[in-house]
């Protein structure tokens, strides 16, 4: 059975293991990091995990197929060069870190010469699969407009120096990827994942305080012609800052990687 680790019990590592517990994906978890071990325990025992628990980076890159980054840019420059290089799989939920040229070398290096992958799920936006067909030919523009509730990215950095008041929906933000992920960390990992795809894009942030969902539009032009995908999100109910079907998007590219047939782009 394929042997699943799990970097970060926030969220996203508890939807993981919901999903593998109740047989959605076909696997076997053998461990679970965090830098809060007591949240890994709470994780892990509300459902029903037994004898896995903790494990160090180390420990569970040598027993797992793949280990899953859901915890922050920090974790994937700290510990996905030592996943690597065990010959384990690595799936990165915080894309933005790998906008890092030097790493993002590094990484692929290592994963060439150790004869593994590293997967990058499309996270809280819908239209990745048209971008990468597009992308094979001639892509003219590439524009993501994500439009989040106030409170949820208000102490992201950026509003570190941002002193308006926002009373009305409003754009804060409009640049490029490797801005956007340093601005809003736990934000816009989107736009790393397309900036990966195409090389470049604008990004718009928009702040609402209104705002219930979490929206990303994604439009893109080139030769094939021209397409708008607008996803309009819940945000996860464990942690507002992100999107309902960025964990469900983890779970779906595990489901791929361990199903005998895959389906679509």
């Amino acid at each position: 059975m394929y042997k699943v680790g799990i970097v970060g019990a926030g969220a996203i590592g508890r939807r993981i293991v919901k999903a593998i517990v109740d047989g959605v994906v076909d696997a076997e978890i053998v461990g679970m990091f965090d830098k809060t071990p007591s949240k890994v325990q709470s994780v892990l025992s509300s459902f029903g995990v037994f004898g896995c628990g903790l494990l160090s980076i180390e420990d569970m890159a040598e027993k797992a197929d793949i280990v899953v980054e859901c915890a922050s840019q920090e974790a994937v420059r700290m510990y996905g060069q030592t996943i690597l290089e065990r010959g384990c799989n690595l799936m990165v939920m915080s894309v933005g870190a790998l906008l890092d040229d030097a790493l993002l070398t590094k990484l692929i290096n290592i994963a060439k010469e150790k004869e593994c992958k590293i997967y990058v799920p499309s996270g809280a936006v819908v239209g990745i699969d048209g971008l990468k067909a597009s992308s094979i030919g001639r892509v003219y523009n590439v524009v993501l407009t994500s439009s989040k509730p106030l409170n949820s990215i208000i102490n992201a950095p950026f509003f570190g120096t941002y002193k308006e008041e926002i009373k009305e929906r409003k754009k804060v933000f409009e640049g490029s990827p490797t801005q956007a992920v340093k601005l809003f960390p736990a934000s816009v990992n989107v736009s790393a994942t397309i900036n990966l795809l195409f090389g470049k894009c604008v990004v718009n942030v928009i702040a609402d305080p209104d705002a219930s969902e979490i929206t990303h539009t994604l439009e893109v032009e080139g030769d094939f012609g021209r397409f708008v995908a607008t996803t309009e999100n819940i945000p996860s109910k464990d942690n507002p800052r992100t999107s309902e079907i960025a964990a469900l998007s983890a779970i779906a590219m595990l489901k791929r990687i361990t199903s005998p047939i895959e389906i679509g782009t």
